[in-house]
């Protein structure tokens, strides 16, 4: 029996395989190992475990967003230690290497996320290259997170149609001091980044936010993705940014001499069949 989760900043996704092939979907909340606390990520797992049979002979697979250092790896340890969960049981994988395995299976080509954050790496049907995962305040380009920092600082700097600033007042009360606020003194700021993603898709057509959205995408094709260009030019992308702007991320992809040939917004059921298939 086999536990695999998905999970990101914000939310995770959960399937429980059972014995006979069946599989049960849970979803929890998110968490990032880098920012939440120990019992904070127990919370989460207790509550997924309560739904299912979990015993000591269950493998728990765990593919996570800011699974990339040894100190979140042994927070997300600490966590699962107070659960008594056995070690011998306990997989943990980031993120990424479950959104190669999801699109490519035992096969080879380049994986990014697109989510949240933003990350790309070269998959060699076994294992990714390394990375230079940077978080969300040097990186994660092209992600929600950078969409939204462009967005408020538009806003701030008064660079935004007025029918667009009108609404960011209306929809989410904004002014200069809620956002200072909410990205300095409230908890998880990436959170909130992220969280203007689907107004900017909203007013996408609009020139200045176009604008913004090619600016984002860009970065990431020449910064991250860049790194990458020697083992292909051709991406699998993985996430919801993906698909709400999937025509500006194949722009942006051609111009900097990349294409875009699958997004997946959800890698969970490709991700359970390659779990099935490999026992």
């Amino acid at each position: 029996m086999k536990i695999i989760s998905d999970i990101g900043s914000t939310k995770s996704e959960w399937a429980w395989i059972k014995p006979d092939g069946s599989v049960q979907r849970i979803s929890e909340i998110g968490f990032n190992p880098n920012y939440q606390s120990a019992e904070e990520i127990a919370t989460v797992f207790q509550k997924v475990l309560d739904q299912t049979a979990y015993s000591s002979t269950t493998q728990l697979y765990i593919y996570g967003a800011g699974i990339d250092s040894p100190k979140s790896i042994e927070n997300l340890k600490k966590a699962l230690a107070s659960l008594s969960i056995k070690k011998d049981k306990i997989h943990i994988h980031s993120d990424l290497l479950a959104a190669a395995q999801a699109a490519y299976g035992d096969n080879t080509g380049l994986i990014a996320i697109l989510g949240t954050g933003s990350n790309i790496s070269y998959y060699d049907g076994e294992k990714l290259a390394t990375t230079n995962s940077l978080g969300y305040v040097l990186a994660d380009e092209g992600g929600g997170v950078d969409l939204g920092k462009e967005l408020l600082r538009a806003f701030i700097y008064g660079q935004l149609p007025t029918e667009i600033e009108n609404e960011l007042k209306t929809e989410f009360q904004l002014s200069k001091e809620n956002i200072i606020h909410s990205l300095y003194f409230k908890k998880y700021p990436q959170k909130y980044l992220a969280s203007f993603a689907p107004f900017i898709a909203k007013y996408k057509e609009e020139d200045k936010i176009q604008r913004l959205i090619f600016h984002c995408f860009d970065r990431f094709f020449k910064g991250p993705a860049a790194v990458f260009k020697s083992e292909s030019n051709q991406i699998k992308l993985i996430g919801s940014i993906g698909l709400h702007f999937q025509e500006y991320l194949q722009a942006s992809a051609l111009h900097n001499g990349f294409e875009i040939v699958e997004c997946i917004q959800k890698p969970m059921e490709r991700l359970i069949d390659f779990h099935k298939s490999t026992n």
